[in-house]
C-alpha cells in the first residue's frame, strides 16, 4: 500500500536530502529530548507562568477566553525556536531545510488551501443544520471580527510550529533511518496524536482526540512526501484549525475562546466517561466519523495537488 519507491513520493527524496545522509544517534536523542522538553515543560510551563496574570486561572488554561486561547497559540512560538537553535548549533543547518524550497512551500499551500476550505465551507452549509435554539451564546460579530485577523496569525503560528517538527525534522530524520513510510509517517504521526490527548476532559474523549490528530498527522506526512513541501501540510492544518476553532465551540469548554457559535456544554461527568465507553454505539459512530472527515480532507488536498 505504501511504496517509498512509488513515482508519488519522488518528491520526497529531495525533500529529506536536505537533512543530510545520515543520522547520529546522538543528534537524533538531543532532538528527541529536545522535542520532549519544549513540549511537554516548556510550553506548559509559560502558560502557568501566564495564568498567573489571569483573573480566571482554569479558563485561562482551558483557553476559554479569546486572550487565553490567542497566547495559547502564540507560546508555540517556543518550538519554533527552539528548533531552529537546535538545527543551528548540532546539525549546522537553517530552520528552512525543514520546510522545503520556499517556493515549493508557498505553491504547496496555496493548492491545498482552497479546496480543503471549499470542503469544510460546504460541510457547514449542507444538512443536517444545527437548529438556532440550541446555540448557547453568540458573540458579538463586530468584536470577533476585529479579533479575527490576530487569530488566523496566531493559528498560523501554531500550525507551522508543529508541522516543522513532526512532518519537517522528525519524518527527514526518520526517513533516512528507514525508507518505509511505516517509520516515517506512522511513528511521527502518534506521536502528535498523544500530543492531543490532553485536549479532552475525559479519557474516551481524549482517544478520540488522540486518533484525530494521528490520522490528520498522517494525512499531512503523505502530503509532504508526494509534494517535497510542508506547503500543503501545513494548509491542511491550518484551514481544520481555522474551522475548528473560530466558528464553533462548547460554552466555557477547552479551546473555545475564539469561536463565534458557543453550544450548551451538555457532556457527562468525565469520571463516567472512561475508555470502556468507546465501544458504545456514539463513540464508534464519532470514530467513524472523524475517520470518513480526515479522508475527505485528504483527498480535497491530493485534488489541489494532482498527485
Amino acid at each position: 500500500m505504501f511504496d517509498p519507491s512509488h513515482p508519488r513520493y519522488a518528491a520526497h527524496d529531495g525533500f529529506v536530502a536536505r537533512a543530510g545522509s545520515q543520522v547520529l544517534a546522538g543528534q537524533l536523542l538531543t532532538g528527541l529530548g529536545l522535542i520532549a522538553l519544549t513540549f511537554y515543560v516548556l510550553v506548559p510551563e509559560a502558560l502557568y507562568f501566564a495564568s498567573l496574570f489571569a483573573p480566571d486561572r482554569d479558563r485561562f488554561l482551558d483557553g476559554a477566553t479569546p486572550v487565553s486561547l490567542l497566547v495559547q497559540l502564540l507560546v508555540m512560538v517556543l518550538p519554533i525556536w527552539a528548533l531552529r537553535v537546535y538545527l543551528r548549533r548540532v546539525e549546522k543547518r537553517t530552520l528552512g531545510s525543514v520546510f522545503g524550497p520556499i517556493d515549493g512551500v508557498v505553491s504547496g499551500f496555496r493548492a491545498v488551501a482552497v479546496p480543503v476550505a471549499l470542503v469544510l465551507i460546504a460541510l457547514e452549509l449542507l444538512p443536517p443544520w444545527i437548529p438556532s435554539n440550541m446555540i448557547a451564546e453568540t458573540r458579538f460579530l463586530p468584536s470577533w471580527l476585529l479579533v479575527l485577523p490576530v487569530a488566523l496569525v496566531a493559528i498560523a503560528v501554531q500550525v507551522t510550529a508543529e508541522e516543522a517538527v513532526f512532518r519537517g525534522f522528525l519524518q527527514q530524520r526518520l526517513a533516512i533511518l528507514s525508507p518505509s513510510p511505516l517509520i516515517w509517517m506512522v511513528l511521527p504521526s502518534v506521536g502528535f496524536g498523544l500530543l492531543h490527548y490532553l485536549n479532552a476532559e475525559s479519557a474516551v474523549e481524549g482517544a478520540i482526540w488522540v486518533l484525530f490528530a494521528t490520522l490528520i498527522g498522517m494525512a499531512c506526512a503523505d502530503l509532504t512526501a508526494r509534494h517535497g513541501s510542508l506547503g500543503p501540510a501545513i494548509a491542511l492544518h491550518f484551514i481544520n484549525n481555522v474551522f475548528a476553532l473560530v466558528i464553533w465551540g462548547v460554552q466555557g469548554g477547552p479551546m473555545s475562546g475564539l469561536a463565534l457559535f458557543l453550544l450548551p456544554d451538555e457532556r457527562p461527568s468525565p469520571d463516567q466517561m472512561g475508555l470502556d465507553q468507546l465501544l458504545q454505539p456514539w463513540a464508534m459512530a464519532e470514530i467513524v466519523a472523524v475517520t470518513l472527515f480526515i479522508g475527505c480532507l485528504w483527498l480535497a488536498a491530493r485534488l489541489g495537488l494532482r498527485r
